[in-house]
C-alpha cells in the first residue's frame, strides 16, 4: 500500500525516510498485525523540527498543574478538592501547557511550535494516520502538550469517548533512558500486555477502541532539569 495523499506538507515536519512506500506498507502491517492496535515509530520528525519542539517546551513554555478525579464526570478538578479527595480517587496529575514566556513570544522555536500544531490539525496528518491505522477518521481534537516529572501520575482508564477512535502521542524529551519509566502501559484483560517507552522523537499510535485501560508507569531517577514532555491529541471516526 503507497501513500495516496499530497506528502508536501509531511515532508515540512516528518523525517522522509517514513514516507517511501516500503517503509509506508510495513508500518500499515505492523498496525493491523497487533491485536491492541498499537504502532510506535521511531525518529518520526526531522531533527532540526523535532529539536525545535524541545527547545520550546523545555525552555520556554509554561506549564500548570491539572488535577483530575475519578469520581468527577469531567475528571478535571481543583488542588484543594483533589487534595481532599481519598487516594483511590485521584486519576491524575500532572502539568499542562498554559503560556509562553514573557521573552519567548516570537521566538524561532515558538514559530515552529505553532507550524507544527497547525500540522497536526491539518489535513495531511489525519488523513497519513488514516492510512496507517486503516481508519476513516473524520476530525481530531487540538494537540495538547503535558510535563511530568516525578511527582506526577495518571492512572490506569479509557479513552473512549463519543466517537474517538485513534489516539496519537509524540515524545519531546531529549535525553531520555529505560531507568527514568514513564512507559505507557497498554492492558487488556486485565494485564499489563504492552509497554511502550517514551523514546525522544518517537510517535505512538493507539486504537482506543481496541484495549480495556491503559496508564502512564512512574516517573524516576530524573536528572535535574529533565521532564516528560509529550504532545498529543485524538482522532474521531463517525
Amino acid at each position: 500500500m503507497e501513500l495516496t495523499i499530497a506528502t508536501n506538507e509531511l515532508r515540512k515536519f516528518m523525517n522522509a525516510t517514513h514516507l517511501g512506500p516500503a517503509v509506508h506498507h510495513a508500518y500499515v502491517s505492523q498496525f493491523q498485525s497487533n491485536a491492541l492496535g498499537v504502532i510506535q515509530i521511531h525518529d518520526f520528525l526531522d531533527p532540526t523540527v523535532v529539536n525545535s519542539l524541545a527547545h520550546f517546551l523545555t525552555e520556554q513554555a509554561i506549564f500548570d498543574p491539572i488535577y483530575g478525579l475519578y469520581s468527577k464526570k469531567s475528571h478535571r478538578t481543583d488542588m484543594q478538592e483533589w487534595s481532599n479527595a481519598p487516594e483511590n480517587d485521584r486519576f491524575f496529575y500532572y502539568e499542562m501547557l498554559n503560556g509562553t514566556k514573557p521573552d519567548c513570544g516570537l521566538s524561532p522555536s515558538f514559530l515552529t511550535y505553532l507550524r507544527f500544531k497547525k500540522f497536526l490539525f491539518g489535513e495531511d496528518f489525519r488523513a497519513y494516520v488514516g492510512q496507517v491505522t486503516s481508519s476513516a477518521l473524520d476530525a481530531t481534537t487540538a494537540p495538547l502538550a503535558h510535563r511530568l516529572d516525578s511527582r506526577h501520575y495518571l492512572k490506569p482508564h479509557d479513552d473512549r469517548r463519543s466517537g474517538r477512535k485513534i489516539a496519537y502521542i509524540l515524545y519531546l524529551s531529549p535525553g531520555w533512558h529505560r531507568d527514568h519509566g514513564g512507559a505507557l502501559c497498554i492492558n487488556a484483560q486485565g494485564q499489563e500486555v504492552q509497554r511502550l517507552m517514551p523514546a525522544f522523537n518517537s510517535l505512538v499510535l493507539f486504537d482506543v477502541t481496541a484495549h480495556d485501560k491503559h496508564h502512564i508507569e512512574p516517573v524516576a531517577n530524573l536528572p535535574e532539569g529533565l521532564a516528560r514532555y509529550t504532545l498529543g491529541g485524538w482522532f474521531y471516526c463517525e
